[in-house]
């Protein structure tokens, strides 16, 4: 699983490859299709970002998961936890850990916009942030989720679909 990962990182000279718990719509609860940290690490919790370096791996977590992914981490990966004074944020420890000429790979379709802009305005090196999808080593990937769309109710939310629209256009405005 991250062997293959690590081989490719190798392969491709990129020194860490970024994996957020994350789907392309940053949906609240992530399908199974696009559970690639848990693919690589073996973590089921429902939040954390793994950092996969070209030996080794790191995962990070917060209080609630501790317990859970020290028993379900796969051997090797480091878990970082969240909140400790000694465990510095995925951030901190990109910024400090790439040195000019290295290559950040993360897959963009997954990754915030604002975390790749926190971590480029961050940084006193010139690494390369490298926009790349790496989930072709993922054996056996479950598909997409195939249930259809619906539009939710009004009395849910608040707002109609136009409504919701006509906002968005003006605060672009």
């Amino acid at each position: 699983m991250i062997k293959e990962l690590q081989k490719r990182l190798k392969e491709q000279n990129i020194k860490f490859y970024y994996v957020p718990t994350d789907d392309d719509h940053q949906s609240e609860i992530v399908g199974e299709h696009d559970q690639f940290r848990k693919y690589l690490s073996g973590f089921t919790g429902s939040a954390g970002v793994l950092v996969v370096g070209q030996e080794e791996a790191w995962l990070w977590t917060d209080g609630r998961y501790f317990i859970q992914a020290e028993k379900e981490l796969y051997p090797g990966i480091k878990l970082m936890k969240m909140g400790n004074a000694d465990v510095p944020s995925v951030k901190d420890f990109l910024i400090d850990h790439l040195d000019d000429g290295d290559v950040l790979g993360f897959n963009g379709k997954v990754t915030t916009a604002s975390f790749i802009i926190d971590l480029d305005e961050g940084r006193e090196t010139d690494f390369e942030l490298k926009d790349i999808d790496m989930t072709d080593v993922w054996t056996n990937r479950p598909e997409r989720s195939h249930e259809p769309a619906y539009i939710y109710d009004v009395k849910y939310h608040g707002q109609s679909t136009a409504q919701k629209l006509e906002w968005i256009r003006g605060y672009m405005e």
